[in-house]
């Protein structure tokens, strides 16, 4: 029956993490990128180097502290991992901890890197401001020339189901400023192998995130505004607030962000993203509407305007934990909240209120209660705390 479907996932979700959460004090300092490898082991990069750390056993696999890390990649099977050091490209093994191969562009400048999802050998890079390189085993295979001059500091992203890149680059005039993300189609014969497919007046993206079947995409401006894109349904808005970092939840349901201003603590906010995109447009940029989740971190941390660039937030590959690093030296490991592991939309406390009442009608069952009354009575009680997002 569909109760008894609910209730597993609930206790199940109950038993395995509920009230779990770490903070680690990290050997990277300035950490700007994290990403998991498998569900124990975590990669971190930052001010002085990259490391491979073991949440279980609470030790560093592979630690160098020895540059600066500007990117850091990691391909489809997660078999191998690639950081990207003030031009010099370096490939690691992440099964037996080595390194692979390295490629030196030349450039002495920020190269953001991705892996070919297509061919998980091949790194590509935007080494040069018009060129993206096609890497493979420490050679240089091929170069393409983009349409746009890239000097923008954001990441790139390489589309799930094809070689197609995407980037920001940023276009700068004496009569205007414009901002925008555009798909590069590798091995494309047409003319429209390098096209736009978001736009902006004026401030720079510095940072953006896609969903995983790449449909919906996050971009962040300078000042910390967060623009939404639908690629399908061409539907777009724009938020005025304080936004780091984004990270769309595997579903691809629910848009996770990262915020912070000097007086506030940092606010990782979880929120559904088809409610967002679906925001009537006003005169005036609206703020981010209310959040259905939310965790609050440390309050002490300095400025984060270097981190906005980043990858600072993670979801582990079984959808249950999220990571995020913080400067000066922390890394934090949360529960993903239980409103998107029962993917459904729960009012704020649901957990605990299911949990208290389940375990209560327990101690009843086996006196006077029918069997399994108090997995049927907490699958209404999960229905009654169904959120239903309300627009404006």
């Amino acid at each position: 029956m569909k109760y008894i479907r609910v209730f597993v996932l609930c206790t199940t979700f109950i038993i395995s993490t509920t009230s779990f959460s770490m903070e680690q004090t990290t050997l990277i300092t300035n950490p700007t990128h994290i990403t998991f490898v498998t569900n124990e082991i975590i990669a971190l990069a930052g001010n002085n180097g990259f490391a491979l750390f073991n949440l279980n056993t609470q030790q560093y696999t592979h630690l160098q502290q020895d540059k600066k890390i500007d990117d850091l990649a990691l391909n489809k099977s997660k078999s191998k991992i690639a950081t990207s050091c003030n031009g010099l490209l370096t490939v690691y093994d992440t099964t037996h901890h080595i390194k692979l191969w390295e490629y030196d562009t030349q450039t002495n400048c920020f190269a953001p890197i991705t892996f070919d999802s297509q061919n998980e050998e091949q790194l590509i890079a935007y080494a040069d401001p018009i060129k993206l390189l096609l890497l493979q085993h420490g050679s240089c295979i091929k170069q393409y020339t983009t349409h746009m001059c890239n000097t923008s500091l954001a990441p790139i992203i390489c589309h799930p189901d094809h070689t197609t890149i995407m980037y920001t680059p940023h276009l700068t005039g004496r009569r205007y400023k414009r901002t925008s993300c555009r798909v590069f189609h590798i091995d494309a014969t047409l003319d429209d192998s390098d096209v736009e497919i978001f736009g902006l007046a004026g401030t720079p993206f510095v940072n953006f995130a896609t969903s995983s079947n790449a449909v919906s995409s996050a971009y962040i401006t300078k000042n910390g505004w967060l623009c939404l894109k639908n690629l399908q349904t061409q539907q777009q808005c724009l938020f005025r607030t304080s936004c780091i970092n984004a990270l769309f939840h595997p579903n691809n349901k629910f848009l996770i962000t990262l915020s912070h201003t000097e007086d506030e603590p940092y606010l990782l906010q979880y929120r559904d993203f088809n409610t967002l995109i679906s925001t009537k447009h006003t005169a005036e940029v609206p703020e981010l509407p209310k959040p259905f989740a939310s965790h609050s971190l440390d309050k002490h941390c300095p400025s984060a305007e270097y981190q906005r660039n980043g990858k600072m937030l993670a979801i582990s590959p079984d959808n249950k934990f999220i990571a995020v690093t913080l400067f000066p030296d922390r890394c934090y490991l949360l529960p993903i909240p239980f409103e998107m592991i029962a993917e459904k939309l729960y009012a704020t406390g649901t957990l605990e209120k299911c949990t208290s009442i389940f375990l209560m009608l327990k101690e009843y069952e086996d006196g006077f209660l029918p069997h399994d009354m108090a997995s049927l009575i907490t699958y209404y009680l999960l229905l009654a705390q169904r959120y239903e997002p309300q627009l404006d």
